[in-house]
């Protein structure tokens, strides 16, 4: 996988405090026939890393397009947030919940 190719270029000298004027972002051009890369999620679908198993997400700087190997260590998993509620009796509890805001995250219903 590629780095990001972003760089903070200092544009003046600060006089006291530094500030977001001081500084410009160069992004480096994309090159003909080559892939891009940018900030993206992928979905793991196979793993020989310990990190990700199987239908994790990811979040990283990665390349634009269907399948690639991407190394672990330029990737962060994303943990989603898990709303439990116990019994199969509040299923449609669950449910209607789902709509109205509730559960942010993944729902799950342990029965």
């Amino acid at each position: 996988m590629q780095k990001s190719t972003n760089k903070f270029i200092l544009k003046s000298r600060p006089s006291g405090e530094v500030s977001p004027d001081n500084f410009e972002l160069y992004v480096a051009p994309f090159e003909l026939e080559s892939v891009i890369t940018g900030d993206g999620i992928a979905e793991v679908i196979d793993s020989k890393s310990e990190k990700f198993k199987s239908e994790d997400l990811l979040v990283g700087i990665l390349p634009w397009q269907e399948y690639a190997v991407i190394d672990p260590k330029k990737v962060e998993k994303i943990i989603p947030d898990e709303n439990i509620i116990e019994g199969f009796e509040k299923l449609p509890t669950a449910f209607i919940g789902l709509f109205q805001g509730e559960n942010i995250g993944k729902q799950l219903v342990k029965v």
